[in-house]
């Protein structure tokens, strides 16, 4: 089975190995916002992978399971819609692209913030369905689901199109690619399906930093 268990946490080590690569490359740069997000997602697998674990019937100690889920969703609701866009705003040199980006970010904060509004205090409702994870809330949105979804996908993928940071445009493509293969194949499932896919491609960070903190030819590491 393609996503389970031992896919989560096998996952998460091989990612969280390219994250630590990716910000020691970073040289506490600015870069380092960018660079973490690898680790990020390492983290988010992990969590998911303790879920999949009671899920599977194993005795996993409730509070850990309880924890996992807000922690899960916090990274998926919460954490992406602010720091991708965020990490990119702070990296842009060029003013006119660096404003285009700015709108996003407060769209993503936006968002973020409805959907705080609804995870403290929710009962997280994890369950399989088509050999995947399946998410609700027992508190539903009051806004459409799938309206959420776009502007969520507006606010975090756009400014990696805009980005002028060498390679970045290309990360965006295939965090595109990652997004078009979650909504047409596991629909009922998109929220746990392209939080993986997004973390598997979260390792291409780590050809974004080589190509502009480690090339000695960084100055000209940008779009115009």
């Amino acid at each position: 089975m393609f996503f389970s268990t031992q896919a989560s946490f096998t996952a998460s080590f091989v990612i969280g190995a390219v994250g630590i690569l990716t910000c020691r490359n970073a040289r506490k740069t600015k870069f380092m916002y960018l660079a973490i997000i690898p680790l990020m997602f390492a983290i988010q697998q992990f969590a998911e992978g303790v879920i999949w674990l009671n899920l599977g019937g194993r005795a996993v100690p409730e509070i850990l399971v309880e924890f996992s889920k807000y922690l899960y969703l916090a990274f998926a609701f919460v954490i992406w819609p602010v720091w991708l866009p965020l990490s990119l705003f702070l990296l842009e040199e060029l003013p006119l692209r660096k404003w285009l980006i700015s709108p996003f970010f407060l769209l993503g904060a936006c968002l973020a913030a409805y959907f705080v509004s609804y995870l403290p205090g929710n009962t997280i409702i994890a369950e399989t369905t088509h050999q995947n994870i399946h998410y609700t809330l027992k508190t539903p949105f009051a806004i459409d689901e799938w309206f959420l979804i776009g502007i969520y996908t507006i606010a975090t993928i756009i400014p990696c199109l805009i980005s002028s940071t060498k390679y970045v445009i290309e990360f965006g493509i295939l965090i595109t690619m990652a997004w078009i293969a979650s909504e047409f194949f596991f629909n009922s499932n998109f929220t746990s399906v392209w939080c993986f896919f997004c973390g598997l491609v979260s390792v291409f960070i780590y050809i974004v930093i080589r190509a502009n903190v480690c090339s000695p030819v960084t100055t000209q590491g940008y779009r115009r």
